[in-house]
């Protein structure tokens, strides 16, 4: 298929991942791992959704906090975010316990001596914000809070997801559904050594569930925008991809 009709949103560079077993897994910048997220998980830092449910059901069911860590890496959105961190922590709900109790002396003090103030509040003034679910259900939720990485001086805004997207005849921007789209492309053409690059993006050009195209080697793999990614969109599209 032509490609003149596609058009790039972002950064050239960024737009496709490589699948050749001769390159880097993933063209993506290294991970710091600054929770530990990957290493108690006992995966890598490039590991697919696969990889992770596959962790997760063999050592994590029982424990609270491998549970908490395979919902943070499990949305696309706070992986991002949380793969983006090189320095200090990334503010989540198991880190706000840590934090609480070293605020909670320094608050004390500043309430005694008449300016009532509380740990979130010490936080809060540090520029670290935090939407945690403080009950008894919390750890066994996913955290709500925006996620933020930090420098010197105060919070840095970090892109939901790092990679460049093509768009047909649609304007969607559900970066959320493309990351999972890319992920269980990826994982399912492991190997498939035809398809040694891949981007993806959404259509709305007809009522095809997916279309492929091929610009310059990078297989293209565009999800109607109506759609969200299935088993059966995945195994229909890399089908057809392998075929070409």
């Amino acid at each position: 298929m032509a490609g003149e009709e596609l058009i790039l949103v972002g950064d050239p560079a960024r737009a496709a991942l490589s699948l050749s077993t001769e390159l880097a897994r993933y063209e993506a910048p290294p991970v710091a791992d600054v929770n530990g997220y990957y290493a108690e998980l006992g995966v890598p830092t490039h590991a697919t959704r696969a990889e992770l449910f596959a962790a997760y059901q063999a050592r994590g069911t029982g424990s609270p906090r491998l549970t908490y860590i395979f919902k943070q890496l499990w949305n696309p959105r706070t992986r991002a975010a949380y793969d983006a961190t090189w320095q200090g922590f990334f503010p989540d709900r198991w880190s706000l316990e840590v934090l609480l109790r070293h605020a909670a002396p320094i608050a004390a003090q500043h309430s005694a001596a008449g300016n009532f103030t509380t740990a979130l509040d010490m936080l809060s003034s540090l520029g670290i914000s935090f939407a945690a679910n403080l009950d008894s259900e919390g750890d066994s939720r996913l955290d709500t809070a925006e996620p933020q990485r930090f420098d010197g001086q105060g919070p840095i805004t970090t892109p939901p997801w790092s990679y460049s997207y093509y768009l047909k005849a649609t304007t969607c921007d559900d970066i959320d559904r493309l990351a999972l789209w890319q992920q269980d492309l990826a994982t399912a053409l492991a190997g498939c050594e035809p398809i040694r690059r891949l981007a993806v993006g959404f259509h709305r050009a007809n009522s095809d569930a997916y279309q492929i195209h091929q610009v310059d080697g990078v297989h293209i793999f565009l999800l109607h925008e109506n759609l969200n990614p299935s088993p059966l969109l995945i195994a229909a599209a890399t089908a057809t991809a392998a075929a070409l």
